[in-house]
């Protein structure tokens, strides 16, 4: 006998099933990160769906359990009734078809009865909430608000086939042309707060959770989830399509379980607020973003006139030339001044040299009378030279007192070298030494 490892082999199907065709085969599986018994399972869904007889349930692993109904209406039934929930923990129903494996059941997707809040009067309609669907997932129904053309409810109801690995969608802004945008937003039936309430995915609590906060749409600084986006049930009727009474009898009996399961149900620590509460925050928030949308198209006109202004004032300036004359001035004056300083030193320069060759002569005259000696003549030539010299010395000071008193009269703000050497030149006079007799 030849192995058949890593082989490609093709089965004929049998002639006759193993089971019945009517039947209706359904795998369950728990959408959560905590471990649930099967046994715990199996017995909570089962006292909740009324413990039908000819169903048989069996383990499958990793969280999933086959429910095989022996009456496919009532398997039907329990499935249109949910989404079902064991402890706070949601179970995700699908069916599994012919020509797949129980582990190629997708449970990506579940199934919501979804109602849709704030819709405008205008468009309170089937159609409206077909295309809403259309857009959230895979629409399996859509009930109409109108019955003998009298609206029975405030919101649009619709059954959608939802994306359960991504975050819940929680509403959508409505575009109106001469209103404010609108927020509408979403109420999911039978859903217990067993979603994130960090990022809105099923399946983890918040303190798990390693994704990024997600903030509300119609407010961005607050979270967009919180407890309360789930609700009870709405009042299921038949659809725009027309149903049975057996169709509304199922309803009826999937609203008794329901309200059994809601019963049964661990009681949250935390507190809800009302449905009438939360639709008025909703309409404090549309007009919160009213007064917000006129205060932005005035602070744009506010911005367009500060630019026309500016425009007006962008003119191009003169040159300042008084400042460039001023400037031109001030730098004359001080070349002047500098001028000024430089001839008052060679003057002085001149003065000291002058007095300097006149001390010098003065002295070789006084040694050569000395070695002559005293004469009747030299005696006269001595008083007239005496006289002379005298004469001389006067001169002397009052030249003297003449440079120092114009060295006095200059400026005050000479540099203190000039100063200095002009006080030298005075002393040098001063402290001459006197001719000898």
């Amino acid at each position: 006998m030849s192995s058949i490892e890593g082989k490609v082999i093709k089965l004929n199907k049998p002639g006759e099933l193993g089971y019945k065709k009517e039947c209706l085969n359904v795998v369950g599986k728990v959408i959560s990160d905590k471990e649930i018994s099967f046994n715990t399972c199996k017995n909570a869904l089962l006292g909740m769906w009324g413990n039908p007889q000819g169903v048989a349930v069996s383990d499958i692993g990793s969280k999933k359990m086959l429910f095989s109904f022996k009456d496919r209406k009532k398997g039907l039934q329990i499935m249109q009734n949910g989404p079902w929930n064991v402890r706070g923990n949601m179970v995700n129903l699908r069916l599994w078809r012919e020509g797949e494996s129980v582990f190629e059941v997708d449970h990506d997707f579940m199934e919501f009865w979804i109602q849709i809040h704030g819709i405008p009067l205008d468009l309170m309609d089937r159609e409206i909430g077909v295309r809403i669907g259309d857009m959230l997932g895979v629409l399996a129904e859509a009930e109409d608000p109108k019955m003998d053309g009298i609206l029975r409810r405030s919101y649009l109801r619709i059954r959608v086939s939802i994306n359960i690995t991504k975050a819940l969608p929680t509403g959508f802004w409505l575009d109106r042309e001469d209103l404010p945008p609108l927020w509408v937003f979403f109420r999911y039936e039978r859903l217990p707060d067993s979603y994130c309430f960090n990022c809105g995915i099923l399946g983890h609590e918040k303190k798990t959770c390693k994704n990024p906060t997600a903030m509300a749409s119609w407010d961005p600084t607050k979270k967009r989830y919180a407890p309360g986006l789930g609700t009870g049930n709405g009042q299921s009727r038949s659809t725009a399509g027309g149903g049975s009474s057996k169709q509304q009898s199922w309803n009826e009996e999937g609203e008794r379980l329901a309200r059994e399961q809601q019963n049964q149900e661990k009681e949250s620590g935390e507190k809800h607020k009302s449905e009438e509460s939360r639709i008025r925050e909703e309409q404090a928030f549309q007009q919160k973003i009213r007064e917000e949308s006129v205060r932005e198209n005035q602070a744009e006109r506010e911005e367009e006139m500060a630019e026309a202004e500016e425009q007006v004032q962008k003119v191009q300036q003169i040159p300042d030339f008084q400042g460039i004359r001023n400037r031109q001035n001030v730098l004359e004056a001080a070349y002047k001044f500098k001028r000024l300083i430089e001839e008052i030193r060679e003057r002085k320069d001149d003065w000291a040299n002058s007095n300097k060759a006149q001390e010098e002569e003065e002295m070789i005259g006084a040694k050569r009378l000395g070695r002559k000696g005293p004469t009747k003549e030299n005696g006269a030539n001595t008083e007239a030279n005496m006289e002379e010299c005298e004469d001389k010395e006067a001169k002397k000071l009052r030249s003297s007192n003449t440079a120092r008193d114009s060295w006095k009269c200059q400026p005050a703000t000479q540099d203190p070298e000039t100063l200095k050497e002009g006080q030298k030149a005075e002393e040098a006079g001063l402290n001459m030494p006197q001719p000898q007799p």
